[in-house]
């Protein structure tokens, strides 16, 4: 349960597959570590716009991270096409460090915003929401600004636009 601090790279034995596919899958309850173990269907994009990292993690050596977007409104979407059987909770531990007027971090399900962070966090925060049963796209994004700002982006205060993911899993809820 530590948090490792070193400049972000990507591990060379890849514990992800980028899925291609356009088809919902079928899900009622995984966890993902991003440790290969238990992994989703995550869509990276083409090209990929997220990577396995191995110096920032919550639990075990890896999460997963974003990839720099560039260019005004740029974004970087890792995204899951899920089919649910019954409700269920879609929960990943988040560290988050970005910041406006720089960039923002954003988790849709269907096109709907479900929150919007706009500065960094200290620490890993939950990112939590729940999802009816049937087909659903969810997209963790990344989100430049749509313009340049007019200051310089220092690190210690802006953060260095990188999110990193770990612990994601998809709980049913009972409805009862």
């Amino acid at each position: 349960s530590a948090t490792k601090t070193s400049s972000p790279s990507s591990s060379p034995t890849s514990p992800l597959t980028n899925s291609t596919q356009t088809q919902f899958t079928p899900i009622s309850s995984a966890t993902d570590n991003f440790e290969g173990e238990n992994p989703l269907p995550w869509i990276l994009g083409n090209p990929p716009q997220w990577t396995i990292d191995s110096t920032v993690s919550l639990q075990g050596e890896y999460s997963i991270r974003n990839l720099l977007p560039i260019g005004n409104g740029a974004t970087s979407d890792l995204s899951l096409r899920i089919d649910l059987p019954t409700s269920a909770l879609i929960r990943c531990e988040a560290k988050v460090d970005i910041h406006m007027p720089f960039d923002s971090f954003e988790y849709l399900i269907d096109g709907e915003k479900r929150a919007v962070m706009t500065s960094n966090k200290p620490g890993w925060t939950s990112v939590v929401t729940g999802v009816s049963p049937g087909e659903h796209t969810v997209v963790f994004r990344v989100k430049n600004a749509d313009m340049v700002p007019p200051i310089p982006r220092l690190e210690d205060r802006f953060g260095t636009g990188f999110v990193w993911l770990d612990m994601c899993m998809i709980s049913p809820v009972s409805t009862r």
